[in-house]
């Protein structure tokens, strides 16, 4: 990329990392903020560098809500694999993207797949977070209910899961997300369903 391009996207993304919560600090946080693109002008870039730089700092948890159809979350977890997971293939054990500067394998655990959505048969495998772990998911009712029914579980068996510093980024967030019912006590399905997931957190961050 031009070096330019790598300058924009390292100060914007400095610019927003300073104005969610520090992870560091074991104190609650609850920072939400919106982040105003133009079309095709490299929001997922920026969000890229954004988890980067949080996993960085000291973010566990980041889960990435990619639009509301299949093909763009599954288009979004294959580069988020290559730029943040790193993928190494199965067959020839060859390294690309992130994992190619690396000789530790994928430093991020995946609780989603380039096939598979959220599932509440990640119960199974308990993830550690001792280390970063990503997953990007659908803006529909019922893989948010999914991901609520997994999130609870996971706090039920756990306090760390509630107390892990979580990023969410909410992708193209003008659509499905804002609440534009009358009532602010009884907002919208996918409204209300944000706003459930981020009340199981006591130290999160919105990113819009």
């Amino acid at each position: 990329w031009p070096i330019d391009t790598i300058r924009t996207i390292d100060t914007t993304t400095n610019e927003i990392l300073k104005s969610i919560g520090n992870p560091n600090k074991q104190q609650e946080f609850n920072s939400r903020g919106l982040v105003l693109g133009y079309v095709q002008s490299g929001k997922t870039a920026n969000f890229t560098g954004l988890i980067n730089k949080a996993y960085d700092v000291g973010y566990k948890l980041v889960i990435v809500l990619a639009g509301m159809h299949n093909d763009l979350r599954s288009q979004t977890q294959l580069r988020l694999e290559k730029e943040v997971v790193g993928v190494i293939d199965k067959v020839t054990g060859a390294a690309s993207g992130v994992a190619s500067i690396s000789n530790k394998g994928a430093l991020v655990q995946t609780w989603t797949t380039v096939e598979n959505d959220i599932s509440i048969k990640v119960l199974e495998q308990r993830r550690n977070l001792d280390v970063p772990n990503l997953m990007v998911v659908k803006k529909n009712k019922d893989v948010l209910e999914t991901l609520n029914e997994v999130i609870e579980a996971c706090c039920n068996l756990s306090a760390d899961y509630r107390n892990v510093p979580v990023l969410v980024i909410d992708d193209e967030a003008d659509q499905a997300s804002v609440n534009t019912a009358d009532s602010n006590e009884d907002p919208k399905t996918i409204n209300g369903l944000i706003r459930r997931l981020l009340n199981q957190f006591n130290r999160k961050s919105y990113v819009g």
